[in-house]
């Protein structure tokens, strides 16, 4: 036992891989992560595969998955994912009174495991609720976050433009729509417009979800309960999040 080089040793690897089964991702996250956030990916990438996997490990060992920038090193992997479906929120690790979340599906884009940290970049998903949405709503720029594994907050931004019935649809039987009362549930719609979305998710304490929305209307036909009149050429914004 060199104590100038203590075991388990300094490892310098690093490789591509021509494929690889998203599914089976969490199987390489070092065991240093804790064995929840483990699971956490495990149960939240449900499909995917990937034609272009980069990795790297490089420093001592003792310190992975280097999360902490005074030990040096790198624990690395980035993978250029398609046909991916990503349930940021599993359904076991909801409470049994809340709704599920939209699910990302048919993503792509690169899925990235840096340190402790998990990234998705650069995406092109669908974005689906229970219901389904009543066209293919397909969102282009999509990131979602999570800096540290061991305590593991999800942040999912989504910004694009898509049908405006789509988008209200898509949220319908979620839990975006019990965190913001129901404010849209009854609303009908034509026409294209833009939707801001971003979430904070801690998936330990789940029930302290944060949502924030813009829906930038242009030129829509409204109707946001069936009591109220019908909108025409409507132009604005609405404004929605967890707490009105």
């Amino acid at each position: 036992d060199d104590p100038d080089h203590p075991l388990p040793g300094i490892l310098d690897l690093s490789g591509q891989l021509s494929r690889a089964d998203g599914t089976r991702v969490h199987r390489y996250l070092p065991l240093e992560i804790p064995a929840s956030a483990r699971h956490y990916v495990r149960d939240s990438v449900l499909a995917g595969g990937s034609r272009d996997v980069r990795f790297a490990v490089q420093g001592d060992l003792r310190h992975m998955p280097f999360s902490d920038p005074a030990h040096g090193g790198r624990f690395y992997i980035a993978a250029q994912i398609a046909d991916a479906t990503y349930d940021y929120v599993p359904s076991r690790l909801r409470p049994a009174s809340q709704a599920p979340w939209p699910v990302l599906q048919k993503l792509s884009g690169w899925l990235i495991f840096e340190g402790a940290g998990m990234q998705v970049r650069d995406a092109r998903t669908g974005f689906a609720g229970p219901k389904g949405p009543i066209a293919p709503l397909q969102l282009a720029h999509i990131q979602a976050d999570i800096a540290d594994l061991n305590h593991p907050v999800v942040q999912v931004q989504a910004k694009d433009t898509a049908p405006l019935a789509a988008l209200m649809q898509t949220v319908q039987g979620t839990a975006i729509e019990q965190l913001t009362s129901g404010a849209l549930a009854q609303a009908q719609a034509q026409g294209l417009a833009q939707l801001q979305l971003q979430l904070q998710l801690p998936i330990a304490e789940i029930e302290k979800s944060q949502v924030q929305g813009q829906l930038q209307l242009q030129r829509n036909q409204i109707r946001l309960t069936p009591d109220t009149p019908v909108l025409r050429q409507a132009q604005g914004r609405i404004d929605f999040s967890d707490t009105g």
